[in-house]
């Protein structure tokens, strides 16, 4: 699977992105280019991602820019809900300055705690279940 995921990025010199990663990126990728959406599946993989994020143990520069470049590569999300699309372009934009630039990311609202914050005020006023 890291195989079709690298080769679907511009050629870098990074480490490589913790493996938990891939899986959460698939899902997320799937459920936003499907349509209909399953919005609880897509809430829940987001949720996953930016709680990974989150946590200090795997917020490093390399897992937050690959799951940056990663979602930027998502294409048109047009069907989807205006506030899900937006924390989708924001992952895939100025969150990958968070462990480089955290300013950056936290003016725009985009650092992982931030995404997750408003992803889950988006679930609560939509009435999302999510596990």
């Amino acid at each position: 699977m890291w195989e079709q995921i690298e080769q679907s990025l511009p050629a870098r010199s990074i480490k490589p992105p913790a493996a938990e990663l891939g899986f959460l990126l698939a899902t997320i990728k799937t459920e936003a280019l499907r349509s209909p959406t399953d919005q609880t599946s897509l809430c829940n993989s987001l949720e996953k991602l930016l709680e990974f994020l989150s946590d200090p143990e795997y917020r490093t520069d390399e897992n937050v820019r690959f799951a940056s470049e990663y979602l930027a590569w998502v294409g048109p999300l047009s069907h989807l809900p205006d506030d899900h699309a937006e924390i989708l372009y924001d992952i895939s934009g100025w969150m990958r300055e968070s462990v480089r630039q955290p300013s950056f990311a936290e003016r725009s609202g985009s650092t992982p705690e931030l995404l997750l914050a408003r992803l889950r005020r988006a679930v609560s006023a939509n009435s999302i279940e999510t596990n």
